[in-house]
């Protein structure tokens, strides 16, 4: 019985590992750019599109929709894509693995005002299917 369960355990283990390696979550400012460890593609945050998401503590009819402008590039093979939090559905495609805008922070604020400079985005990066 010990002996099924450790089996398990390293079963367990060795998907996660794997399922770890399959997907990767970077985090970059606005004008920055940074490189995949999974593909080498160099993805750079061109620029803020849209921030129309409800601020914290205000009541709205619709949720909003956070929008940027990324380059993603490798071998020089270069594409441009908008990607949004309201659509993660909608990835970018781009050298065998697919891009999707998790996040997007400052959350907006009724009480603040944020300058393009100041936001970052959270790219979820994983091999496309």
């Amino acid at each position: 019985m010990n002996a099924m369960l450790f089996l398990f355990a390293v079963l367990i283990g060795i998907f996660s590992v794997s399922a770890n390696q399959q997907c990767e979550e970077l985090t970059i400012g606005n004008g920055a750019q940074t490189v995949t460890k999974n593909g080498g593609i160099t993805v750079k945050f061109l620029e803020l599109i849209e921030d129309s998401r409800c601020p914290e503590g205000a009541n709205c009819i619709w949720a909003g929709v956070a929008k940027i402008k990324v380059r993603l590039s490798k071998n020089g093979k270069a594409e441009v894509f908008d990607l949004n939090t309201n659509q993660r559905e909608k990835t970018a495609i781009f050298q065998g693995y697919s891009f999707a805008l998790d996040a997007l922070n400052p959350y907006p604020s009724t009480t603040s005002k944020y300058s393009p400079s100041a936001y970052k985005a959270t790219i979820e990066v994983s091999k496309a299917p």
